[in-house]
This record gives structure tokens, C-alpha cells and sequence, in this order.
């Protein structure tokens, strides 16, 4: 073969090598110089993917003779930046995971350079960024601009595709937005990301975005437009009849299989709903979601109606989503059992208290029994719970020494009662704390107990639980109540000796500790110790803390103070037969509490009811007519026949030992309960708007007696409730019983906002026409879900 064959262009080149069989290039020809670079590089990719030793590529020309081709890279090269960049970005998911802000912002600039980020890396970056934000902003002082500016550069990487997208990225940025306050920010983004794709926008973000509107307060209209949308966007069939009220399943025995709900779309507009005090649409919309997923409830959906509804309606939200098997998150128990504690000294009744004692009980009780975990704040609430039931008002009744308890009843009890619980700390394996100890030490003097503050401290001493400036204060405070002035000189000397070793000053810097003393001093009336202090501190106090001292001693002293609480000694017969009976029952709670974590086993919701009031005084309709009313509004004729035909299914079992299809309906049995309440709170609220307007006086912001109701009005209103399972009514006659199904169903219809047109259909014209017209609210909203 001449030399004028070898030199052919390299365009030709391409025509005589073949890609997959390089090793064929005729012996003589000079590949190197004719091949371009990317077919070379596929050449030697081919080879080494053979396991054949390239020819002539790679030999090593003589100096001499200088070739004029590029120096390309080895596989060798290659490989290793394969290997660092995976060694990176496994160094950048791991800083994620451990919330290594300063690792994560160093390394993110080079990944996003490399485009090495995967949309799941975004979604894990935002959280993270976001969630760190958050943390910091809950201290006084933190820097959070750092974060902010990383905040802000990752959206607009993520807004122009520079990292990919991810829907949940989005979401956790509308919920950023709107827990920081920032609600023009959260409108621009929104404004910005509502114009992409489904890589942006589904149907949660929308719920989200829902929230985030209803906040910055957006009228309802708007949101429910987006509600609307959000749905369209929903990748299911027919997601707007299911997520619409008084939807039917198609087997109320089974879970429900619909693609595209989204929990956290229906979230979303409850919350705007609750804002908006639209609390029929809520509810609805609650029971919406206990119909198609009734044990898969969001956490974040009852802590909602926790936070906007008062105590009634929120116990009951509570108790139905751990009946149904929803673990809920175990902040929002807490919630419940402060605001329970807090109605006990609403009342300050101890009947009413030991009612309530028993209520936070079985709180927990449905809490332990649905999957919660033992927590020792739970059970701090209630000793708090268990302790305040013994407390009375100041102005209960007419006392007289004749009708006290026996003195060693007022010193045994609560020593008993703080006892049974720290056992039960024991059985749950959950170890006492020093904050355990600071509820029973603040109860203590509430109830003038000196036994029970002695044996907390020795408690205290045994356990190795070391005091700390809460603890101390709350001491101090007790001696006030005890008129304990040994102690409140040896407590304050102690609060001295470990505020100094903080501050390594001279004198008390915190401002509540001197409060502390204070307000110990002149409950005591032990003045001349408390001036003395200030007097030996003054010269070497700051000066602001010396002027706020000198006031809060001027307001004490000028205080007139109300009557120390009375204790248990001061129960009328009557009532400790009552509190008695309240006391065995709570006593009987925190041992099937024991048994229950001791054995692991499950409660059987069904069989054993726990009661879904605090008060446990709200009667029902009869159940076979709440049953008919079901069954005609959860079930259509043609559903009917077709289950008739088909042998029955045995019915899927929570794990709460509810069968499906009874949850189903007790979950709708309760919503109605809880809109007749809803209604009852709305008109008891407007009496109290009306009244503050005609007196020209504003309205408390928080009304505790209208939040947490007081027992004579609930005993009021339950008399008014058409609901009730007993005449209270001044003994006039029951009414028949088919005036009664009427008056139960009207009722519900109504409750439910479904006009008599509407019923006709739902129905199938097998219920009578509702007596009476609707409210127009009634009529608006029954227009809309019809």
C-alpha cells in the first residue's frame, strides 16, 4: 500500500474505523494524528471496556520527534475525578444530615458548579437551611442573616434550574415564609413559582401556599379559589367529588384506594377556614379526612383545631385522632394538657378539678394507646393535673369547722397522690426530673402542705437531682405561701451563692430573682429580711436592676392580697363525696396507664369507650337514629344492591381494634357533636361581642371563661341541647319517637349545611323536608358543597 492511500482526510477516517471495533485501524496508520478528539476518547473507552490494550494510542513518542496532537487525560484521570466528585458530595449529604451549616455553605458553590445536586439533595438542603433558621431566631440576639442570604441563593439557583427542582423544596419554603413572618417575601416567591410546571407546583404546595395566604390575611374567597385549583392539580380521578362533603366510599369496610388526595392540600384549608372563624367548613373538611384515611390523619391537621378551637371541641378533635390510630405529634399533647391544667384554675372548684384531672389522664391514656411514646413532660403535666385537683377558690361556698376533713387528710393526700405518680414514672421507666420536683414543690404551696414540700426536697437530695435557679425560685416562692421565713432566708442564700458563680459578679444580676424574694418576703410578711438585702446588694447592683427592684417592692407592698387559696380542708361534704368518687376513678386511669406500657398491648377502642369530653356531660342523639341518618347519607341504592350480590368482606381492623366501617361512622357521629358545639361556643362568643360593644368596653383578646366554659354554663346548654339523652327540660314528657328522629335529623342536615333540596337527593326523598328555613351561612355554604 503506497504512502498517497495512508493520507486521507479525517472526515474519511470516520467512515473506515468502526466505533465498536477500533482495534481493526490498518497497522501503519497514525491514529493519534487523524483521529479528532472524541472519537479518540470513545477509542480508548471501547478498548479498556474490552479489556484490550491499546496499540500505538498511548506509546510515548521520542523527544525528538515533538508531536503536535493535544495531551488528552488517562481513564486513570478520569476515574479519579469520578471519585472525588462522589466523595464530595457524599461529605456535602452528610453535613446535611448532621445540620452542618458551615461544611454545607463551603461545599454547595462547587456542586452546583459541577451540577452534581439530585432534586432530592435540594429538598434535604432546603429543609435544612430552613429548619436551622428557624432554631436560631428562637434566641434572643442570634445572627440569622448568614442563613438568610444562603436561604435566598439556593431559591433563586432552584428558580433558575441551576439545581433541579423538587415540589417539596417549594412547599418547605412557603412554610418557611410564613412561620418567619415574612408574608410579602412568601407573596413574591408565590407569584414566581405559580407560573412553572408540576416540578414547582402540586397539590400539597398549593395547601401550603394556602396557609401561607390565609396568615398574611387573604380573604377566604381567594383561598378557597386556590383550594379549587389545587385540586385540579391533583394527578387522581374525581378528586374534587372526594374531597367534597358528604362524599361517598365505595366500601366503608375498606381503606380507601384514591390517588391524589392530598392530606396536606385539605390541611391547608382547614387552617384558612379557622382563620376565617368558618368553622362548619372546617369541620367538614375534617371529616373528610377521617372518611378516606381515617387512621393517616396529619399531625399538623389536629394541632390546628388545638390551637384556633376552644378546650371542648379541641379535646374531642384529639381523642378522635387517637382513636382512629394517628400518633400525634407529642408537642400538641402538651398543648392539651396545659390548657386543661389552666381550666382547673378557671374553676377552682375540686369536683370540677378532679373531673378534669381525670380528663388529662385519659388524654394520655389515648395517646400511650394509639403508639405515643412516654415522655416525662406529659407527666409532669399531669402531677400538675393530679395535685391541682385538690385546690379551691377563695370564695367556694360557705365553710364551717364542722364540715372540715381530717387535718391528716389535708397533709396525707397530696403526699399520696405525688407518690402514685413517681411509681408510675417507675413502670413507664421514665426517671424523675428536676422540673418533675418544681411542679410538685409550686403545688405544695398552693396547698399549704409542708409535708409534701419536705418530702420533695429529700426526694430531691436522694435521687442526686441537683437545684438549679428555677428550682430555688420556686422554693422561695412556696415559703411565701407557707409563711416559711427560715426557708426563704436559707432558699435565697443558696439562689445568691449559684447566681453568683454564673454571672461571676458580686450581687443577684436577674431581675427574678429579686421579684422571687420579694413576692416571697411580703406574702410572709417578712419585709425587714427582704430590705435588708436590697440594702446589703444596692451599691454593687446594676442600676436598672436596683430601680426594677425598688418598684416591683413598691407594687407588692401596695398590693392588696387576695386570700391564700383554700385546701382540701375546706370541702363541703357533698362535693368530697363527689371528688372522692372523681379520685377512685383517676386512681383506677393511672393503673390501666401502667398495665397498658408494662404489657405492651393494645387498647381496644372498641369494646372499652374512652370519653371523647372533659366533662363528659354532653348527651348524643340515640344511636339508631344517628345510624339511619348514616346510612342513608354514606350509601347510594345502587351501591346497595351491588353489596348484596357480593359475599361481605371481613372488615379491615385498625390498630386500635376499631373495624373500618364503625370507625367511619363514629368519626362522623363525633364531627356532628362537634359542630352543635361549635355552633353552641359561636353564639355564646356573640353575646359576648354584643356586650362589650353596648357597654363600650373592647373585648379581652382571651376570655378563659369562654374558652374553657365554666360547669354552670355547661349544664345550661346542655339543657338547651336537642341532643340530649335525658329530659332535663323541667320534667316535660319525652317526645315521641318519630318526632325525635325528625327533630335528630334536621338537626344533623342542618349541622351539616344541606338544604332539603339537597337532603332529597343525598337521600333518596326518604327523609322529611327540614322544618324551618336555614341561616343564610347555611344556604351560601350548602350551595357551594352541593
Amino acid at each position: 500500500m503506497s504512502g498517497s492511500h495512508l493520507k486521507l482526510a479525517r472526515a474519511q477516517w470516520n467512515i473506515i474505523v468502526c466505533p465498536k471495533a477500533p482495534f481493526l485501524v490498518p497497522r501503519c496508520a497514525s491514529i493519534p494524528a487523524i483521529l479528532p478528539s472524541k472519537t479518540r476518547l470513545r477509542t480508548v473507552q471501547s478498548q479498556a471496556r474490552h479489556n484490550v490494550a491499546p496499540k500505538r494510542v498511548f506509546e510515548k513518542k521520542k523527544p525528538q520527534s515533538r508531536s503536535r496532537t493535544k495531551s488528552y487525560p488517562s481513564i486513570d484521570a478520569f476515574e479519579k475525578e469520578r471519585l472525588e466528585a462522589k466523595e464530595t458530595l457524599s461529605t456535602f449529604r452528610s453535613a446535611v444530615a448532621r445540620r452542618d451549616e458551615t461544611a454545607v455553605l463551603h461545599l454547595y458553590p462547587g456542586l452546583v458548579e459541577r451540577s452534581l445536586l439530585s432534586a432530592t439533595d435540594t429538598f434535604s438542603l432546603v429543609e435544612m437551611l430552613c429548619s436551622c433558621y428557624m432554631q436560631k431566631q428562637r434566641f434572643p440576639g442570634a445572627d440569622g442573616k448568614r442563613l438568610q442570604d444562603a436561604i435566598d441563593i439556593v431559591l433563586d439557583d432552584m428558580m433558575h434550574k441551576r439545581i433541579p427542582p423538587h415540589s417539596h423544596a417549594t412547599t418547605v419554603f412557603l412554610n418557611f415564609y410564613k412561620d418567619s413572618k415574612q408574608f410579602d417575601q412568601g407573596k413574591q416567591f408565590l407569584s414566581r413559582v405559580a407560573r412553572k410546571d408540576e416540578e414547582y407546583m402540586t397539590a400539597p404546595t398549593y395547601g401550603a401556599a394556602i396557609e401561607l395566604l390565609a396568615v398574611a390575611g387573604e380573604p377566604l374567597s381567594t383561598l378557597e379559589e386556590m383550594f379549587t385549583a389545587g385540586q385540579k392539580h391533583s394527578p387522581g380521578l374525581f378528586t374534587e367529588y372526594h374531597l367534597s362533603p358528604n362524599a361517598i366510599v365505595q366500601d366503608r369496610s375498606q381503606p380507601s384506594v384514591v390517588p391524589g388526595t392530598s392530606m396536606n392540600l385539605l390541611k391547608g384549608i382547614i387552617t384558612a377556614r379557622l382563620l376565617h372563624r368558618d368553622w362548619r367548613g372546617a369541620y367538614l373538611a375534617l371529616d373528610t379526612a377521617f372518611r378516606l384515611h381515617a387512621y393517616q390523619v396529619p399531625s399538623d391537621m389536629i394541632g390546628v383545631f388545638l390551637s384556633e378551637r376552644p378546650l371542648k371541641e379541641s379535646y374531642k378533635v384529639f381523642l378522635m385522632a387517637c382513636r382512629s390510630g394517628n400518633i400525634v405529634d407529642s408537642s400538641h399533647l402538651m398543648t392539651l394538657l396545659v390548657c386543661l391544667a389552666d381550666a382547673q384554675h378557671t374553676r377552682n372548684e375540686p369536683p370540677s378539678n378532679a373531673v378534669l384531672a381525670n380528663a388529662m389522664a385519659n388524654a394520655v391514656y389515648a395517646y400511650y394507646s394509639a403508639g405515643g411514646s412516654p415522655n416525662i413532660l406529659h407527666m409532669n403535666a399531669l402531677i400538675r393535673g393530679v395535685l391541682g385537683s385538690l385546690l379551691s377558690g377563695t370564695n367556694y361556698g360557705e365553710t364551717s369547722p364542722a364540715t372540715h376533713t381530717k387535718p391528716q387528710d389535708h397533709e396525707q393526700l397530696p403526699l399520696e397522690k405525688a407518690k402514685e405518680v413517681l411509681e408510675l414514672l417507675e413502670v413507664l421507666q421514665l426517671s424523675a426530673t428536676t422540673a418533675t420536683f418544681n411542679t410538685i414543690i409550686s403545688i405544695a404551696g398552693q396547698l399549704k402542705s409542708q409535708t409534701l414540700i419536705d418530702y420533695s426536697l429529700r426526694e430531691l437530695k436522694d435521687r442526686r437531682l441537683e437545684m438549679n435557679e428555677i428550682t430555688l425560685r420556686t422554693i422561695l416562692n412556696t415559703a411565701g405561701d407557707l409563711s416559711n421565713t427560715r426557708l426563704i432566708e436559707t432558699t435565697w442564700e443558696s439562689l445568691v451563692e449559684v447566681s453568683l458563680a454564673q454571672s461571676q459578679r458580686v450581687s443577684p444580676e436577674n431581675i427574678k430573682d429579686w421579684k422571687a424574694l420579694i413576692r416571697a418576703g411580703c406574702k410572709a410578711g417578712h419585709l425587714s429580711y427582704v430590705e435588708a438585702q436590697l440594702s446589703q446588694h444596692r451599691e454593687s447592683m446594676d442600676s436598672g436592676v436596683a430601680k426594677q427592684a425598688a418598684r416591683e417592692l413598691q407594687r407588692e407592698v401596695g398590693r392588696t392580697l387576695s386570700p391564700a387559696p383554700c385546701t382540701i380542708s375546706n370541702i363541703l361534704p357533698t362535693h368530697a363525696e363527689h371528688m372522692d368518687a372523681e379520685m377512685r376513678e383517676l386512681n383506677a386511669r393511672l393503673k390501666e396507664l401502667g398495665s397498658l406500657i408494662q404489657s405492651g398491648r393494645v387498647h381496644d377502642h372498641f369494646k372499652s369507650r374512652i370519653p371523647m369530653s372533659p366533662w363528659r356531660s354532653s348527651g348524643t342523639a340515640s344511636s339508631n337514629h344517628d345510624r339511619d341518618i348514616y346510612e342513608q347519607l354514606s350509601t347510594d341504592p345502587l351501591q346497595r344492591e351491588l353489596l348484596a350480590q357480593t359475599p361481605p368482606e371481613a372488615p379491615f381492623m385498625t390498630k386500635t381494634c376499631f373495624p373500618l366501617d364503625e370507625l367511619r361512622y363514629e368519626n362522623w357521629r363525633s364531627t356532628n357533636e362537634l359542630m352543635h358545639d361549635a355552633e353552641v361556643y359561636e353564639a355564646r362568643r356573640q353575646n359576648k361581642v354584643e356586650e362589650a360593644v353596648a357597654g363600650g368596653q373592647p373585648m379581652l383578646k382571651y376570655d378563659r371563661e369562654l374558652i374553657l366554659g365554666l360547669e354552670k354554663d355547661e349544664i345550661q346548654y346542655i339543657r338547651s341541647d336537642p341532643w340530649a339523652s335525658k329530659d332535663f327540660m323541667d320534667g316535660r314528657a319525652l317526645e315521641s319517637a318519630e318526632q325525635s328522629r325528625s327533630s335528630s335529623t334536621d338537626h344533623i342536615l342542618r349541622l351539616r349545611g344541606i338544604t332539603p333540596e339537597r337532603a332529597s337527593i343525598l337521600m333518596h326523598d326518604t327523609v322529611a323536608p327540614l322544618q324551618g328555613s336555614l341561616h343564610e351561612e347555611d344556604k351560601s355554604f350548602a350551595s357551594i358543597s352541593a
